[in-house]
């Protein structure tokens, strides 16, 4: 979406936007010692990059960003050195505003009252925020719902439907709403931790009017505030967020009369980096395409998009037996025998011979030594991985050397001893004063190593007996039996290595099918075609967008175009599975994603050899269903086959010979009617053309 015209907007028109550019919170460090969280870099552009383009491109002209004061100085010069320095000039103006006492949101929030820099209603967003949705229809809704009470609606929250499995939905924030017919909030349930029960006021439910009960939504960290939202702070000190807020106003509703509404975006990209996993999946998305027009190749202008679906810059180095996985951005240079999946790797950086880089982030002028492993990681600047090192989920800042030969698991490595003294350390300020050791655990960390382990304070009087879970939790997100559940999700054995699925634990998905029958890169293009159709299907994406996706898999991972049809058809049925493989429940999923499935497997099937391929990939897919369903969902085959014919995307004639090389008595058996049907169908034809004829004999 290109900037909008400013010319002709008058001064009241004027739009304002706030930016809290602090997370309060140790999640990031001890990156954030040294670098901003703002700055923090997402493929290689810093996280406040992608606030502000979406604003430039909504037409907002004032920028208000908040950050604490030890950071301050340090996004200035980053503005200052940026293209948004020339931007003033042309109506778009970014003021920094800080002080060392900010603690909260809410403390900014009451600053911005004090300064009285706000008009009239403007936008409230945190640095994380990446998007490329239109805000015009986010205004519009929110003063179309200020008309509607009366301007006595303060808030509208923008949120995004997204299911308890979806990559980008993370899973440390637990949010409920009950709504009126208006999208007004009645009730709002926020939760830190999953519980079984919630608390809900008796006369919400007794409202008289329809009241809907939604879990399906993700907040965006966005949302459009009435011009009196910062002085409700300023009279509220125990507001600390906007969640704070938002259950302040609903429970006074009825003295004061405000009200909070939603917005539901439905169709664009909206996410915002909460902790380390949504930074991993979202880096996953931008390198995806997902977030356009905000793609690698818009930032870093010398990066391009390689055929097998990764990208690399002009002083990129990839050695000729390296293996690149879609995806991945390179940077840096890569040497004999590497492996590198949905990773980037920054200017300057080196990975050498045989080591493998798994879903991490590399900054400049980081150099992995020969046969290390690196899986879901974030490297600091001018780090040095020597030889040997295994990471996985390790956050390490920069300047910090480690190895060789060790293996670290959930650690967080800066290059100087924890400071233990008196003072802020939040969001990456440490106090000054303090002794420090000189000396490092080189046993633990390696001989060469310059590392030290960064420990945030807990609460020495705690009798919580999951503490270390906790701080895990609030890191990369929460967890269940099979792992990380918003992205790193279960873990398979494969050749003595650990691959990610996005489906389940183990080898099984719903109804008992084998995910990942074949080989390494069969089994790793059948997860990716699965996570992007789930997506497609769940954001109503156009089916010529999903078949760009799974042809870029296909090139990334060289398989045929007999496998893409098999494991297209395969992953597309497995999506219409549910909890319980029931033939109603199979068939509403069907229906559902009717047109997704119909356009894909359209493209795919256009000779009869190929309508022969998947035909038999339904019948195995059948066939593995067996032993965990009930007998109308095996039934549910020949109306399966009936949907893919009555859409033209199966023939009669390969169905019909399918049918007769069965071997199968079982599926001959759910067939049988079906074909009977069909030949039927094809003799009454004949016949009537057999009589036209004779007719026209005479």
């Amino acid at each position: 979406m290109g900037p909008v015209d400013r010319g002709d907007l008058k001064r009241e028109d004027v739009l304002q936007a706030v930016i809290l550019a602090e997370t309060f919170c140790t999640k990031f460090q001890p990156l954030t010692e040294s670098v901003p969280f703002a700055l923090l870099p997402l493929q290689g552009r810093p996280l406040l990059d992608y606030s502000l383009e979406l604003l430039h491109s909504n037409a907002f002209q004032e920028v208000y960003l908040f950050c604490h004061g030890h950071n301050a100085e340090r996004i200035k010069t980053y503005l200052s050195s940026s293209k948004w320095a020339s931007f003033e000039a042309r109506g778009f103006v970014v003021k920094v505003i800080s002080a060392d006492n900010y603690m909260s949101f809410g403390d900014m929030m009451r600053d911005l009252d004090g300064k009285a820099y706000i008009r009239s209603d403007f936008l409230l967003l945190q640095t994380g925020v990446v998007s490329n949705m239109d805000l015009k229809q986010l205004l519009k809704a929110h003063r179309q719902n200020q008309a509607n009470s009366n301007a006595k609606s303060l808030m509208t929250v923008a949120v995004r439907r997204m299911s308890p499995t979806h990559g980008t939905r993370s899973t440390t924030e637990h949010f409920v709403v009950f709504l009126d017919a208006n999208n007004k909030i009645l009730h709002a349930h926020f939760n830190q931790r999953k519980s079984k029960y919630i608390d809900v006021p008796f006369e919400v439910l007794t409202s008289g009017g329809p009241v809907s009960v939604r879990a399906d939504l993700a907040q965006t960290k966005m949302v459009f505030c009435n011009q009196h939202v910062p002085v409700i702070f300023s009279d509220n000190f125990d507001y600390q967020d906007t969640d704070d807020f938002v259950k302040g106003i609903i429970e006074h509703e009825e003295v004061m009369g405000n009200s909070i509404h939603l917005y539901e975006v439905n169709d664009a990209y909206c996410s915002c980096v909460t902790n380390l996993t949504m930074y991993s999946r979202m880096a996953l998305d931008v390198a995806k395409r997902w977030t356009y027009p905000h793609t690698v190749e818009m930032y870093i202008r010398d990066c391009n998009l390689q055929r097998d679906g990764y990208y690399v810059a002009s002083q990129g180095r990839i050695a000729h037996s390296a293996k690149i996985g879609h995806f991945s951005v390179v940077l840096g240079s890569v040497a004999e025998e590497v492996k590198i999946t949905r990773s980037f790797i920054g200017e300057g950086s080196s990975i050498g011979v045989a080591a493998c880089v798994h879903e991490a982030t590399l900054g400049k002028n980081v150099t992995i030594e020969d046969n290390c492993s690196l899986n879901y990681c974030l490297i600091g600047d001018n780090c040095i991985v020597y030889k040997g090192t295994s990471l996985t989920r390790c956050v390490i800042a920069a300047d910090v050397r480690v190895g060789p030969g060790v293996t670290l698991e959930d650690v967080r490595l800066q290059s100087f001893p924890y400071d233990d003294g008196f003072g802020d350390e939040l969001d990456g300020h440490t106090a000054e004063g303090g002794e420090r050791s000189s000396t490092c655990d080189t046993a633990r960390f390696g001989t060469k190593s310059v590392a030290f382990e960064f420990s945030e304070e807990r609460d020495d009087d705690s009798e919580d007996e999951d503490d270390a879970a906790d701080i895990l939790e609030d890191r990369w997100g929460a967890q269940n039996e099979g792992g990380f559940s918003d992205g790193f999700v279960s873990e398979v054995e494969d050749d003595g290595k650990s691959e990610i699925s996005t489906v389940g634990d183990g080898d099984e998905i719903d109804g008992g099918l084998d995910a990942t029958d074949g080989t390494e890169d069969t089994n790793r293009f059948f997860r990716e075609v699965l996570e992007s159709l789930q997506r497609g299907i769940e954001e109503n994406i156009k089916p010529q967008n999903l078949i760009l996706e799974i042809n870029s898999s296909k090139h990334a991972y060289n398989v045929t175009i007999s496998e893409v049809i098999e494991i297209t058809v395969r992953a597309l049925l497995s999506l219409c599975i549910r909890e319980e493989a029931t033939g109603e429940a199979f068939m509403a999923a069907l229906k559902k994603s009717a047109n997704q499935i119909s356009g894909i497997l359209r493209n795919y099937l256009k000779k009869e050899d190929s309508q022969r391929i998947c035909l038999e990939e339904i019948d195995r897919f059948y066939e593995r269903l067996r032993p965990n369903c009930d007998e109308n969902m095996l039934k549910t085959m020949q109306n399966l086959i009936n949907f893919l014919y009555q859409r033209d995307i199966l023939s009669e004639e390969a169905i019909i010979e399918w049918y007769i090389d069965l071997d199968d008595k079982v599926t001959k058996k759910y067939m049988k009617q079906f074909v009977q049907w069909l030949q039927q169908d094809n003799s009454d034809e004949e016949e009537d053309t057999e009589d036209e004829s004779s007719e026209a004999d005479d």
